[in-house]
């Protein structure tokens, strides 16, 4: 079962459809942070703690207009950072009506939402 309803056709058409807009020189490795930053206008912020809070390394506002990312991710494990800025892009692209609904609003709420939960 898929719950998101989206086919692996549906999915490689999309990213081809990103790549075409946004990386059509075909630059390898793809520069997703100044894709993200320079063209699509999301700030990427850096902050501590948010692995050991969260358990994720990144994740995107509901707004689509920053992606916050865990500081030791960022400083230690560059690979993996663009893999987390790729993933949370897809979110804005394949779930864009769910997230804005039911995405992160703000960071400070958020945190404090998810710390009275744990």
């Amino acid at each position: 079962m898929n719950p998101s309803g989206l086919s692996l056709a549906d999915v490689n058409r999309k990213a081809n459809e990103f790549l075409q807009k946004y990386n059509p020189s075909g630059i390898l490795p793809i520069p997703i942070e100044e894709i993200v930053e320079l063209q699509m206008h999301i700030a990427l912020v850096v902050v501590p703690g948010i692995k050991e809070l969260l358990g994720i390394d990144a994740f995107i506002s509901s707004d689509f207009s920053q992606i916050t990312i865990d500081e030791h991710a960022y400083e230690n494990y560059a690979e993996r950072t663009k893999f987390s800025i790729a993933h949370e892009i897809g979110h804005s692209i394949m779930h864009a009506e769910w997230y804005k609904d039911h995405g992160p609003k703000n960071l400070a709420v958020d945190i404090s939402r998810i710390t009275r939960c744990l």
